[in-house]
């Protein structure tokens, strides 16, 4: 009994994209919104280039050559490269995740003593 709520919620998300997908199709040709190509290197799954084109057939023929750079270069060169978050860029330091963690403790305790 206690898997129905869960089960109600999955079928009620499934019917909500089954029928939402069909204006969000007809949204993309009538109103002439971009179809995204997402591709991902083969070095770096983490890594997505995006691009995007106007129409679907003109999506799928990037598609394709995307596929094609992928397979030669290892790299789609026709999107754009990912952005990576200055979060990200640093080089973190090399010491154990434990004495980080412990330094930063002892930081914010020094005052209370």
């Amino acid at each position: 009994m206690a898997l129905l709520p869960g089960l109600l919620w999955f079928g009620v998300n499934w019917l909500a994209c089954i029928v939402a997908t069909p204006f969000a199709w007809l949204g993309r040709v009538a109103f002439s919104r971009p179809w995204p190509v997402v591709a991902y290197p083969l070095d770096n799954k983490r890594a997505e280039y995006w691009g995007s084109a106007d129409g679907a057939a003109a999506a799928d023929a990037l598609a394709q050559r995307v596929a094609r750079e992928i397979q030669d270069r290892g790299q789609p060169v026709s999107l754009a490269a990912p952005t990576t978050s200055p979060d990200f860029a640093q080089d973190l330091p090399q010491e154990p995740v434990i004495n980080r963690i412990a330094g930063t403790s002892r930081s914010k305790t020094r005052g209370c003593d």
